[in-house]
């Protein structure tokens, strides 16, 4: 069986960690030059887009083209705050898991619509801020969402209000009628009852267990990227990587502000989309490898 790998992209306005409404959305070009290295190697991305990104005419015009190719598919990351109806908690930038169920179903519905409208069909997502709830899977449900990738295994969000991912399984599986596709994030060696709070791992195990992420970041190697994949091919079944946007640019996230450093993750893609290939893997959208999850179900 061929290793299977799956890019997720967050797509949102620039610097959303400056402003939460962001400041502009210059990082179609960037999106557009990803998306061809993509189609060069076989990756077939997931773009997951915001309800102002939507709006936005030129961005929208970016993202039809690139669907037209076939090579792509089109899902929804609710930026909350952004979406109407407007509610008292849009001011402080808030997760999906503190929003009623009634206004989380109605922003969602908003989105889906005008997702649907622009784009044909939507059956992919991904909370904002990670925040994934019982609430919230009720509502993707009665909305015709059949595929999300909110999960990311071993991480806390608690301190920024979002959900505790510490113990939540890296499989497939299915909630209700949804299936979840969590990110692939390797996670420490130790047992699960020994996991507590870094401060513990820190003081008593003398340890910090960082979860390794299959996400470039600053300090990411590509040896690091490529043990990840074939960890996450290994344990999950699938290489579920993910980035935003924004981070396709400079300046546009707090983790790429020169033009250096956005050539050096082109690179490192590049790079990474060569091992995918010489490992034999097949590219798949995330609906494309919910539709096989459920076939074989």
């Amino acid at each position: 069986m061929k290793p299977i790998v799956i890019f997720t992209v967050d797509v949102e306005p620039d610097n959303c960690w400056q402003s939460p409404l962001g400041t502009g959305f210059e990082s179609a070009h960037g999106l557009r030059r990803f998306h061809r290295l993509c189609s060069q190697y076989g990756v077939r991305p997931t773009y997951l887009v915001t309800h102002s990104v939507a709006e936005n005419r030129p961005y929208r015009l970016a993202l039809l083209e690139m669907l037209r190719t076939g090579e792509c598919e089109i899902g929804a990351h609710p930026h909350l705050w952004e979406i109407p109806p407007q509610h008292p908690l849009d001011g402080e930038k808030r997760c999906a898991t503190e929003y009623p169920e009634a206004v989380l179903e109605a922003k969602l519905d908003a989105l889906l619509r005008l997702l649907r409208e622009e784009f044909g069909p939507v059956v992919s997502h991904r909370a904002g801020r990670w925040g994934f709830s019982a609430a919230h899977h009720r509502v993707l449900e009665r909305l015709g969402i059949r595929y999300d990738t909110s999960i990311t295994p071993g991480i806390d969000w608690r301190k920024s209000r979002g959900p505790d991912y510490r113990f939540a399984s890296a499989k497939p599986h299915f909630i209700g009628e949804v299936i979840e596709v969590p990110c692939s994030i390797r996670r420490s060696w130790l047992p699960t009852w020994l996991i507590r709070p870094d401060s513990f791992n820190r003081k008593i195990l003398g340890v910090k267990l960082t979860p390794e992420w299959l996400r470039l970041r600053r300090n990411s190697s590509n040896e690091l990227m490529k043990s990840i994949s074939k960890w996450a091919w290994a344990r999950q079944g699938f290489a579920n990587m993910m980035t935003h946007s924004s981070e396709m640019i400079a300046g546009a996230s707090p983790y790429w502000p020169s033009e250096d450093s956005i050539a050096k993750v082109f690179r490192c893609y590049e790079q990474l989309f060569t091992f995918w290939r010489a490992s034999g893997a097949e590219g798949l959208t995330l609906g494309e490898y919910g539709d096989r999850q459920r076939a074989g179900a």
